[in-house]
């Protein structure tokens, strides 16, 4: 079962303008740029959630999803196998970027990739605002939710 949303990847022509509107107007944390020049921003402790490739035009190339463990996602796999559809395994670079142990992927009808993902790398304790935030919370819950007050 899809435990949550990964991370996401996009494209942009305006891919550098986030190495500023990412900290300081969303408050994310700046990771590693991709090998492509792609500037990748943390909203936790994950290595990177959000990924602005180097594009022509603004779209979404990729959204990234989360199964608790390699069993679960090797299960999942499975039942699209067996309804038709082809999963295909993400290569080691393709994990590798992802900063994710293991990946499997299907086109939705609109063209969208959807990344089925184990083992997403994390930094526990290492996530730093690009400015201050309060009552946003991330880690297991994906790319974020609003936090209830105590």
């Amino acid at each position: 079962m899809i435990r949550e949303l990964a991370y996401i990847g996009v494209a942009s022509p305006r891919h550098e303008e986030w190495l500023t509107f990412g900290p300081e107007v969303l408050g994310c944390q700046l990771a590693s740029r991709g090998a492509d020049g792609a500037v990748r921003l943390r909203v936790d402790d994950a290595v990177h959630r959000i990924t602005i490739r180097p594009g022509k035009r603004d779209e979404l190339l990729y959204c990234g999803w989360s199964f608790a463990n390699e069993a679960e996602l090797a299960a999942y796999v499975t039942r699209l196998r067996l309804a038709g559809l082809e999963a295909m395994e993400g290569t080691a670079q393709e994990c590798a970027d992802r900063a994710v142990a293991q990946m499997f992927w299907v086109t939705d009808p609109w063209g969208t990739r959807h990344e089925l993902v184990s083992g997403q790398h994390r930094r526990p304790g290492t996530f730093w605002p690009g400015r201050q935030l309060s009552g946003f919370v991330a880690d297991d819950f994906g790319l974020g939710r609003r936090a209830h007050p105590s």
